[in-house]
């Protein structure tokens, strides 16, 4: 095995290189024997008050050369609401657990970030009516190494939302427009 690396430039450029966190990838995607899977998925506490924040945290079984593109890597919830209004679609993001270290001195002043813990994704969602939800996940991912694309989804699931003591998202004041209140009328000042 070996590994080869090119740099091109518009100039001669002399000095030095330093690498860190090579990810490797299957020369062939035929490794990828099973379809693709969410796993790991965990969803936070029910019932949820109105206004209050659910999250869904899930993986997927493949490796990901880029988890931030959406060319390679998209999924996204669509939140039913009790009253059957316009679903709410929320898209996923790739979330990474890091925390701060010193910096040695010979490096100058400050901190760097040191990853704790694999990555995962999550959707945060704040339900604006109290009642029983449903939600499902779908996503879409395309191999960087093939351009062979695959489609994942869940079924539907369950989310209760109860009343709660939230005054809602901040708005424009229907009244007077050069003023902020919460969805509940109470005057947000910031």
């Amino acid at each position: 095995d070996s590994l080869g690396i090119s740099f091109q430039g518009d100039g001669d450029w002399q000095g030095s290189l330093g690498f860190d966190n090579i990810t490797t990838w299957p020369a062939e995607d035929k490794s990828f024997a099973e379809p693709l899977r969410i796993v790991d998925f965990s969803q936070g506490p029910t019932p949820v008050p109105r206004y209050g924040k659910t999250e869904l945290t899930f993986s997927v079984n493949r490796p990901l050369l880029n988890p931030f593109s959406s060319k390679e890597i998209a999924i996204d919830a669509e939140f039913l609401p009790p009253d059957n209004s316009e679903p709410v679609r929320v898209p996923a993001f790739y979330y990474q657990e890091y925390r701060t270290e010193a910096l040695p001195e010979d490096h100058g002043v400050g901190e760097r970030y040191v990853p704790v813990g694999p990555g995962a994704f999550k959707v945060r969602f704040t339900p604006r009516q109290a009642g029983s939800w449903r939600w499902r996940l779908r996503g879409a991912y395309r191999s960087p190494v093939s351009g062979v694309s695959e489609s994942v989804a869940i079924p539907e699931r369950a989310l209760e939302v109860a009343e709660g003591p939230g005054r809602g998202f901040v708005r424009l004041s229907p009244r007077d427009p050069r003023c902020f209140e919460f969805e509940n009328s109470e005057p947000f000042f910031p």
